[in-house]
């Protein structure tokens, strides 16, 4: 498992530097109000999959479960479920951006009626992907899905000249084709060939198993977006824009952590399916943490010292926003050490992991209203370090407890 992790963590690093440059480069080409619009719009692809009322997230967990068991036709049934729902709310979610944008063109705004038009592919586009992705980790062709994660980016770089032809209309042609690029190549060697069917049993189990871990999942969605919606709803939409710089740097130190989660996740499932006990998981759970630490904090140090230089080179039109990229090297240090808090998926954990997110959520709430930080972007970045720190040490704390009662 050493190796996978190893293997997939480094194609994601490279994936995930060829994507910061490329969005480097898309940022500064459109500018701050351009990337507020547009980062509004990914905000919908962020929620999104809310749509799926846990399915996806019931896949994820059972899937595996199922496989650890040997019973391989059930594994087969839940993703075949899984896909008609799928199927099902792509279609709810394109048809819902499309009356959207219908309503952007009665007003007159041709930018918000082009983005909703691309976002109604887009968004679809995301939700099959997300499935496409579950049934790759739970089957363990990890080689693959780093291929394809590399390809991407790979797409997404050569795709910004499109730019340049018309600013909007490139960064919409550009986020609709790495979509469709991206769900291709995972389709072409997709692990479970089945087509879309109903079964109502199957539909509850997969309801019954995922909606708690969803409805939570996005607990921690709302916690993590925290930052933009604050911003959005706080200060300007120019500022979702300055802030740019600051989501690049989180983007690219989760990779690392996610990577590992990713792995770890459906082997976790499996072997509690196989061996029914929560222990033999606590190594597994805290043996990235140190070392994850060590990989991040020297470029949390340089960047910490160099930040301001590197944005005034690369992406001068940001320079508003370099304090708050300052403070989100911290914010993304701490998150990458949360990998405990896998187990409660995987243990079915889901009331003691809603409550210490609502804690940490609350507790960015509380820092942004005292303004412990200010009032400003710096303001929004520190709440959530505060949120982060809680996240954090709650998540370490409740999976040794767990993993040393064996609940």
């Amino acid at each position: 498992m050493k190796k996978q992790i190893a293997i997939f963590s480094i194609a994601n690093l490279l994936g995930a530097l060829i994507s910061m440059l490329a969005s480097l480069w898309v940022a500064n080409l459109a500018g701050p109000n351009l990337m507020g619009t547009y980062n509004f719009l990914q905000l919908l692809v962020t929620y999104a999959p809310l749509l799926g009322l846990g399915v996806f997230n019931g896949l994820n967990r059972e899937l595996p479960f199922s496989i650890g068991q040997g019973n391989h036709e059930e594994a087969e049934m839940l993703a075949a479920v899984s896909l008609y729902v799928c199927y099902s709310i792509c279609f709810v979610a394109g048809i819902g951006m499309l009356l959207v944008a219908c309503r952007a063109w009665y007003i007159g705004n041709s930018l918000w009626y082009w983005g909703f038009v691309v976002f109604a592919a887009v968004i679809p586009l995301t939700l099959y992907r997300i499935y496409l992705e579950v049934t790759f980790r739970t089957s363990h062709d990890f080689n693959w899905l780093s291929v394809v994660k590399f390809i991407t980016a790979i797409t997404g770089l050569a795709l910004i000249p499109l730019m340049y032809i018309d600013i909007w209309g490139g960064l919409l042609g550009r986020a609709v084709l790495m979509a469709l690029f991206g769900v291709g190549f995972l389709w072409l060697k997709r692990p479970f060939r089945v087509y879309p069917k109903w079964n109502v049993s199957m539909f509850r189990r997969l309801l019954s198993v995922g909606l708690p871990i969803f409805i939570v999942g996005y607990l921690y969605v709302l916690f993590n977006s925290m930052d933009r919606i604050i911003i959005t709803s706080e200060l300007k939409l120019n500022a979702l824009g300055l802030y740019t710089p600051a989501l690049l740097i989180l983007q690219g130190m989760t990779i690392l952590p996610s990577s590992v989660a990713q792995v770890i996740y459906p082997r976790a499932a499996e072997r509690y399916g196989r061996e029914g006990t929560i222990k033999i998981l606590l190594p597994a759970l805290f043996m990235p943490l140190p070392i994850m630490l060590v990989i991040q904090l020297p470029f949390v140090l340089l960047g910490w010292f160099y930040i301001d230089e590197l944005i005034m080179r690369i992406m001068p039109r940001f320079e508003a926003g370099i304090e708050v990229a300052r403070w989100s090297l911290l914010v993304g240090l701490v998150l990458s050490m949360t990998t405990p808090a896998i187990v409660f998926n995987v243990a079915r954990q889901q009331r003691m992991y809603a409550a210490l997110i609502l804690l940490s959520i609350l507790t960015v709430i509380v820092t942004w209203v005292l303004k412990v930080g200010g009032d400003n972007l710096v303001g929004v970045s520190f709440a959530m370090l505060c949120g982060s720190i809680c996240f954090a040490s709650l998540s370490a704390i409740g999976a040794w407890y767990l993993c040393k009662r064996d609940l």
